[in-house]
């Protein structure tokens, strides 16, 4: 491996700025989020953020954008042509990416959705073909349909899928501050003008002596997209559709034509044996429409503050303490 040496590195955990710029930065003066180097960090790359900058202008939002509709768009053509071998191929490489270093990470490829769940991912799937047979593309049906996923792994997803743009907008930077890097492989990398996975060198800065990629910090968030749009997804739903459904009519009173959250989910738990979660998946897939609806109205998802990043680098408070 090619190796640019500019300066040294310290061994000390501390945020990525202290060991890139040789000094603890301020979140407010630099682009990327100020991560601790060592240890669990709980933020999280959040497609909502994404979708609601990339249409604000956001230029590096409306590339990832692509890359994730790109990505989304083969996966629901499997789904329409029941093409379960494949699909289990594309899903494959949605793993836990090395050298990232957010959520409940270890640094190594693994984890994530990849082989491991990739089975029951793909029998979710294959239940929402009457929505993409529709042309429904948007990336909110797999939040609104998959089990078991969480923050971490639902930001596992977006960080394999956008790989390439957060390689690049690492590299600018590196070049930019003159840091010390390491020309590395990586693979499973998507390219989203060729459509398919590759494997690319990228020139990676050197942290404590090991490669980084790094995440634009107007994207992080303390939840991923996928448990919180589907909590907003869900408030969206009973506020402008459930609460006024002719079904639960015999529920309205004199003063209130609409069934309250509790009279609802007292309903679906006793009489219908459904979860929350069960019924608005069904809603959705009944009446796909209301997703394109739900995603062209982010106004409520807001970007962490400069103070907020910071709070969440452990490291940086104690180093201050």
């Amino acid at each position: 491996m090619l190796v640019n040496k500019s300066g040294s590195s310290s061994k000390e955990n501390g945020t990525i700025s202290s060991a890139l710029f040789k000094r603890q930065m301020p979140q407010k003066q630099i682009t990327f989020f100020d991560r601790c180097i060592i240890g669990d960090v709980q933020a999280f790359l959040d497609y909502s953020l994404i979708k609601k900058l990339s249409q604000k202008g956001d230029s590096l939002a409306i590339k990832m954008d692509k890359s994730i509709k790109s990505y989304t768009s083969i996966l629901y053509e499997y789904i329409k042509n029941d093409d379960l071998a494949n699909i289990d191929k594309w899903l494959e490489p949605l793993n836990e990416t090395k050298y990232t270093g957010i959520g409940y990470s270890s640094g190594k490829d693994g984890n994530g959705v990849g082989r491991v769940i990739a089975k029951s991912i793909r029998e979710s799937l294959v239940s929402i073909k009457k929505i993409v047979v529709k042309g429904n593309d948007s990336f909110y049906i797999l939040p609104l349909t998959i089990e078991n996923i969480g923050n971490d792994r639902s930001s596992d997803i977006i960080t394999a899928i956008t790989k390439r743009n957060l390689i690049e907008f690492t590299e600018e930077l590196t070049i930019k501050n003159n840091w010390e890097y390491k020309i590395v492989k990586i693979h499973k990398v998507y390219n989203t003008d060729e459509r398919k996975w590759i494997s690319l060198d990228a020139k990676l800065p050197l942290v404590n002596g090991e490669p980084v990629i790094l995440f634009p910090k107007q994207f992080i968030n303390t939840s991923s997209s996928i448990n919180s749009t589907f909590n907003s997804f869900w408030r969206y739903l009973f506020k402008n559709f459930i609460r006024y459904d002719d079904k639960y009519i015999s529920y309205r009173t004199d003063d209130r034509n609409y069934i309250t959250v509790k009279q609802f989910r007292d309903i679906i738990r006793k009489q219908e044996n459904l979860s929350t979660k069960s019924y608005i998946r069904s809603y959705a897939l009944k009446d796909y429409a209301v997703i394109d609806v739900f995603q062209n109205g982010l106004d409520n998802v807001v970007e962490l503050t400069d103070q907020e990043l910071e709070a969440l680098q452990y490291c940086r408070v104690l180093n201050v303490a």
